[in-house]
This record gives structure tokens, sequence and C-alpha cells, in this order.
């Protein structure tokens, strides 16, 4: 994600993040309008106009073919489309076959998807998912995978992680 306030930019050290970014990599797509979350966001953002499609555009990770992503033109993307290619990250997906030192899997991972609407909100709901997102790419399993993410601790985890979306309401009345 990408603050689109300049303060909030500049406090959060965006901004020189970016900066870092152009000078040792010459990777221009991290700012607010131009990471590849951006793109993907104003290409299939009308997804967002039902509820269903709202949930899609959350958990969207189709990095394998996406053109929005194919198409990107920096390096740094391209070698992490499992990561930067969709909206929903699976770092544990990417590759070890790329021409820069970028590849392999990446603990980076979207481990949640949430939406709000008018008509959940006046009904003092919202609408939740946990875990990778298994849309369009294999569950998560730890099992399978790679070292470098299995590594990471986990005890007490169920192995695969292929949740369903779930409502979940407010139990006492809202004070007025």
């Amino acid at each position: 994600n990408q603050a689109y306030f300049p303060k909030t930019r500049a406090y959060s050290g965006a901004v020189d993040n970016d900066l870092f970014w152009r000078e040792t990599y010459n990777v221009w797509s991290q700012s607010y309008q131009t990471n590849s979350r951006a793109y993907l966001f104003r290409t299939y953002g009308a997804l967002a106009s039902t509820l269903e499609g709202a949930q899609k555009l959350i958990r969207w990770n189709r990095w394998e073919s996406d053109p929005v992503a194919k198409n990107m033109d920096d390096a740094y993307t391209q070698n992490t489309l499992a990561v930067n290619g969709g909206l929903a990250s699976r770092g544990d997906l990417n590759p070890y076959d790329t021409s820069s030192g970028y590849g392999g899997p990446m603990n980076s991972v979207a481990t949640n998807g949430m939406i709000l609407s008018k008509h959940l909100i006046e009904e003092g709901a919202v609408r939740m998912v946990g875990g990778p997102t298994w849309d369009n790419q294999p569950p998560f399993r730890w099992s399978s995978a790679p070292e470098e993410i299995a590594s990471v601790p986990h005890r007490g985890h169920n192995d695969q992680w292929q949740f369903e979306w779930q409502t979940f309401r407010l139990q006492n009345e809202r004070a007025n």
C-alpha cells in the first residue's frame, strides 16, 4: 500500500523509499500513482460495484497471466510478480528463475481482506476473510511452502489456509 497525502508520505518515509528505489535499482514504480497496485486498481476497480466483485478484487492475484501485471515495465515488478503483480500478494509463490537478484520466495503475503459498504455499515456488519488468497492460486500450505517461508514460526496454525469470506455483525446496539 502507498500513502496518498504528501505529508503522510513524508512522515512515513515513503518519499525517501521512492528515492532509494530510483537511485539503487532504477525502479520508478513505488509512488502512489505508479505502483503496480495502483495500475491494477485502475484497471479492475469496476469489479467493486458489487459485493461479490469487491471480494474478487481484494483477493486478485493472477500474476502468471494478468496482462496488466505482465506489461509493467520495471525489473523489480517483473521479477516479483507473485508479490507485486496482484492486489493480494503471494510472495510464497514468487519464482526463483529470474534474471535479477529479486527472485525467489518472499515473506510478503496478503493475510486478510475486509469490505465495508453503506449497506453493511447500516447493518452493523463487515465482510472479512483470512489467509493468503486462493481464488486464482493454490491454497497456501505450510507443509509444501518453500524453506524460506516454512522456516517462519507457525506453531498452532492450520497446515492449509483456505478460508471463505464471513460476515461479522455487532452483537450490541450501537450508541446514538
